[in-house]
């Protein structure tokens, strides 16, 4: 009976593939082509939705594992377009995630796989070359950085050249530099994030006034930066309609509250509790879910409590700053959460306490600036310690280092008695 029924199988396929035209067979496939094309087109769609709404959620260790899963997608056909259209689009959004990330080596990893696909597209390969330079620079490879930056330049593309050189002169405390070019950069879409490189340049000069006039004016649409023939063609399709949406809740969720936390920092120099607390506010109501932003908002808000004297509300404050950090292990957020960790802890007068966290803040500095901010904040606990030694060595040690701060004019305490007996 089974081979019967396996000869009667054979004969019906056989009369279907002898008895069908071949123009049949080749409709057929260019059919199953398109649904196949289809399906892969969709699934990149979803992809690249999901992405945005994940990063705007803040749910970073489910985005990593959203990136590496597409990876080892089988997509052959968007593959194949992607190879064609735009071959680097899938290590551009890698590397600007691990960036975010701090996984900064993999963000260059892939930042260098997608500048060495985008060769002759200079408009796609000037964004890659932006990532490259700012992974470079905060590994603090600062000559590649600047040699990443001049091939931006040779693409005539000085406002996303003035903007990543800005980030390397203030890691480097070139502060006059960094505030000259970030000023040029945030005049154009592409730069918009540099006026907060203008702000903390300006706030370190002490510049208050014109610290808070950079970050205070409300942020462009991100629409802004798209070419205008790409929007147009992304605003005909409800799919493309879909992306700009998200990207535009991405990007707010964003910018709006760092320029408020951004004016944050000012407040907390001019130790206005009033004006900290309505910001923090401000900023509280327009976050997403990003991790660094989180953090930012938990350790001002520590900072705050501890102006109005809520010992309880501080530590509870950094208590959720030290939880976000439990998975979000990016460099920076860890280095300045313990800077202002041991802010809060002066204001509250726990001097030992302020030691400790400048010390595990000083373990993750990198670069020049992070030193001098590190060295003075770390000389302000020693002296409120009683060991007035050690905070004037540190304060020599920032005022020769060439960074001209308002923190370098800080005068030595001066030598301090004997410890009187208990």
């Amino acid at each position: 009976m089974q081979g019967r029924a396996t000869k009667w199988t054979v004969l019906f396929v056989a009369r279907v593939y002898f008895g069908v035209s071949p123009i049949l067979w080749v409709y057929l496939a260019l059919g199953l082509w398109l649904v196949w094309f289809v399906v892969d087109c969709k699934g990149w769609s979803r992809f690249l939705r999901r992405c945005r709404q994940l990063d705007h959620e803040g749910k970073w260790e489910e985005l990593e594992a959203h990136f590496r899963s597409e990876f080892n997608a089988f997509r052959p056909w968007v593959r194949l377009f992607l190879r064609f259209k735009s071959p680097s689009s899938l290590d551009g959004l890698a590397a600007a995630f691990f960036f975010q990330r701090g996984l900064t080596e993999e963000s260059l990893r892939f930042a260098e796989s997608a500048v060495a696909k985008a060769v002759g597209r200079p408009r796609v390969l000037v964004e890659h070359l932006r990532l490259q330079a700012a992974a470079l620079t905060e590994l603090a490879r600062y000559d590649e950085a600047r040699e990443t930056i001049h091939r931006i330049r040779a693409l005539d593309d000085d406002p996303v050249a003035d903007h990543v050189e800005s980030l390397l002169c203030l890691s480097l405390g070139r502060l006059d530099d960094a505030i000259g070019l970030a000023d040029r950069a945030r005049k154009h879409p592409k730069g918009e994030l540099a006026r907060h490189f203008a702000s903390t340049a300006r706030l370190l000069r002490g510049e208050d006034a014109a610290a808070l006039e950079a970050v205070l004016e409300p942020a462009r649409d991100v629409v802004d930066q798209y070419p205008a023939e790409t929007l147009a063609r992304m605003s005909r399709t409800r799919e493309g309609r879909a992306l700009i949406e998200g990207h535009r809740v991405q990007y707010a969720g964003v910018v709006e509250p760092l320029r408020f936390l951004q004016a944050g920092y000012v407040y907390l120099d001019q130790s206005n509790a009033g004006e900290l607390g309505y910001l923090l506010e401000k900023a509280s109501a327009v976050m997403g879910g990003n991790p660094s932003l989180k953090v930012m908002h938990a350790q001002l808000s520590a900072c705050h409590c501890a102006l109005i004297g809520d010992v309880a509300g501080a530590d509870r404050r950094l208590r959720e700053g030290a939880k976000i950090l439990e998975t979000h292990r990016r460099r920076g957020s860890v280095m300045e959460f313990h800077r202002f960790a041991g802010r809060a802890h002066l204001l509250l007068g726990r001097a030992d306490a302020a030691v400790a966290e400048l010390e595990r803040s000083r373990t993750f500095c990198v670069h020049p600036l992070e030193k001098h901010l590190g060295g003075y904040w770390l000389a302000k606990a020693y002296e409120a310690k009683g060991e007035s030694g050690k905070a004037a060595e540190l304060l020599r040690t920032i005022a020769s280092d060439g960074i001209v701060s308002k923190y370098a004019k800080a005068s030595p305490p001066a030598p301090s008695g004997p410890t009187p007996a208990s």
